[in-house]
């Protein structure tokens, strides 16, 4: 036991240093570039607003806000690839976000990537479980997926939660009828009508 402390004390000493010595910065994803003739076809406000959140972000690339803030307005602007580096390069920087793992979920989805999507959503959900448009986008994501009884469950638990919410009773009965439940599905719509 006496030599083997020694040759354990080396290899916690080894695996600090080189913990240590990890560039945290290292695996995030490039900050995306944008080429001029792109920003030149925005309108000068918009152009404005890109460039000077694009300066900000340049000035501290590490600095999860200002990547967070240059992501919404590419994803406001439709620029959805940028984005959605941009949301992941702040989740990164400071996990445990909510609004960003929703709207990187949310651009996800956009870019046709489901599954990133699902994962980005149930994230937030973890974060704020009560977050009915996260619950919505999460079940409407699960029905596309295949994963009908999940999505369902998930839908049924938001009418429970806000009976009040139109938009809730749409999505159960879409579900429904999706799933051939068309007499379960008309009920979720006549039954209430909020």
């Amino acid at each position: 036991m006496g030599s083997g402390l020694p040759r354990l004390s080396r290899w916690l000493i080894l695996c600090l240093v080189t913990l240590w010595g990890c560039d945290q910065t290292a695996t995030l994803p490039e900050i995306p570039e944008f080429p001029p003739t792109d920003l030149n076809r925005l309108d000068p406000m918009v152009w404005q607003q890109v460039a000077k959140a694009q300066a900000e972000l340049l000035g501290q690339p590490e600095d999860p806000e200002s990547n967070a803030l240059l992501a919404k307005i590419m994803h406001v602007y439709r620029r959805f690839d940028a984005a959605e580096v941009l949301y992941a390069r702040a989740r990164s920087l400071k996990p445990g976000v909510f609004h960003w793992a929703h709207l990187h979920g949310k651009v996800l989805d956009e870019l046709g990537r489901s599954a990133e999507a699902i994962a980005a959503f149930r994230d937030g959900l973890r974060m704020q479980p009560g977050s009915r448009w996260s619950k919505r986008n999460l079940a409407e994501l699960l029905l596309a997926s295949g994963a009908y009884e999940e999505g369902r469950q998930l839908s049924e638990e938001l009418v429970r939660a806000e009976p009040d919410w139109t938009l809730a009773h749409y999505l159960l009965g879409k579900l429904l009828l999706d799933g051939g439940e068309v007499a379960a599905a008309s009920s979720t719509w006549t039954e209430r009508s909020p």
